[in-house]
């Protein structure tokens, strides 16, 4: 799974900029009329039998009975070459030498979460700033000779010529691709070991995962799209020790490890009711799915009691095992506040939720944990990139 969405970013990547030539735009015409003078200006409209044309002056209505020919100055490539590639490069680098496959895509902590990054991140955004700038290194612009002499079928392809270069102007995007980070708000809590001295819990990862949900959508209309996602809500895996005396000659130790690993299967549909109202830089979207969630939860608890006058010394050690490896129906929401850096790449800040049902895990006396429910969907708060074809 983890070098299939390498690939696909790295080809992202290209794709993303390469969008950017493709995505031009009529920017400025000179429309030439023989017997009379040239028009400069911006292409507003293209009806049938005439154009709309925006001067210095005003708004001109220019019959193509009087026009020969057109040059069209496009835009031929966006200059955001090295934006893409720095944003992708950046976050494929950090999934790659961040994180841990058997620990999801939660990030390291402590020195080699430093080290991941100094050795792998800061390269992989210079890398993908760099194949960015190679693929649409600045904006650059193009010219289009269209002739409106000839018959009556030339001038009729010509004014379908200036027509699909308008369109592309308002070109709607249907394909989503989004990648999700977040910091998780763990569900299910640490085991509070009894200790009289000291207590211990490792913990070598974050919890904020780089990789929270993958989702591909399709635009139906622009307010609505439809399509399928992943979400990855397991949290990283946890061990912890305690220690206590219970008289001058005894002492017990706990030992104990929970691992959560869990993942979402959805359809999702995602909103954007603001459509009309909100700058097309910005949007609000708000989504979510119904789909499996697959659970594999286990608790492992280790008690060993101490005796000193005993010649054995150590009694046999008690063992304490539960584990949830099932299926369940499951629910999922988000919201995000979505910039568009570009037409084809966005970034935006979210929060979302997923839902499942709980189940009871059993007591453990010696350790004096109580029965309690577990909740196995969580939440988090995060960012998410989104690649738009």
């Amino acid at each position: 799974m983890r070098r299939l969405l390498f690939l696909f970013l790295i080809l992202g990547i290209r794709s993303s900029a390469a969008n950017g030539q493709s995505s031009g735009s009529l920017q400025h015409a000179l429309v030439f009329r023989p017997g009379q003078e040239v028009l400069s200006g911006r292409i507003v409209d293209v009806k049938d039998d005439h154009l709309v044309l925006l001067t210095n002056r005003s708004e001109e209505v220019v019959p193509f009975s009087e026009v020969s020919r057109i040059i069209v100055r496009t835009t031929a490539s966006s200059g955001r070459g090295v934006l893409y590639g720095a944003v992708l490069g950046g976050y494929v680098g950090m999934l790659a030498f961040g994180t841990e496959q058997n620990s999801g895509g939660y990030l390291s902590s402590g020195s080699s979460r430093v080290f991941g990054f100094l050795v792998g991140v800061l390269p992989s955004l210079a890398l993908g700033a760099g194949l960015g700038y190679l693929i649409d290194s600045g904006p650059s612009e193009k010219e289009e000779l269209i002739e409106f002499t000839g018959s009556t079928d030339s001038r009729r392809n010509a004014i379908a010529r200036l027509r699909s270069g308008l369109g592309r102007t308002d070109s709607h995007q249907r394909i989503h691709v989004s990648f999700q980070g977040s910091q998780v708000n763990p569900s299910i809590p640490p085991l509070e070991l009894p200790s009289q001295y000291h207590s211990s819990a490792y913990d070598g990862y974050t919890n904020f995962n780089i990789l929270r949900r993958l989702q591909a959508t399709y635009s139906i209309v622009p307010e609505v799209e439809l399509g399928a996602g992943i979400v990855w809500f397991g949290q990283p895996e946890k061990m912890g020790s305690g220690y206590e005396n219970l008289s001058n000659n005894q002492s017990r130790s706990w030992y104990s490890r929970q691992k959560f690993e869990a993942n979402g299967k959805y359809v999702m549909v995602s909103y954007k009711p603001f459509v009309s109202v909100l700058d097309r830089q910005f949007s609000i979207n708000v989504g979510g799915g119904l789909g499996i969630a697959s659970v594999d939860y286990l608790r492992d608890i280790t008690i060993s009691t101490y005796d000193y006058t005993s010649t054995s010394g150590q009694s046999a050690p008690q063992y304490s095992s539960f584990a949830v490896v099932d299926g369940f129906p499951s629910g999922y929401l988000y919201g995000e506040l979505q910039f568009n850096l570009d037409e084809h790449l966005s970034l935006a800040l979210m929060a979302d939720k997923v839902f499942t049902p709980s189940k009871e895990s059993p007591p453990v006396p010696e350790a004096q944990i109580p029965q309690q429910a577990l909740a196995f969907g969580n939440s988090s708060f995060g960012f998410s990139i989104g690649l738009h074809f």
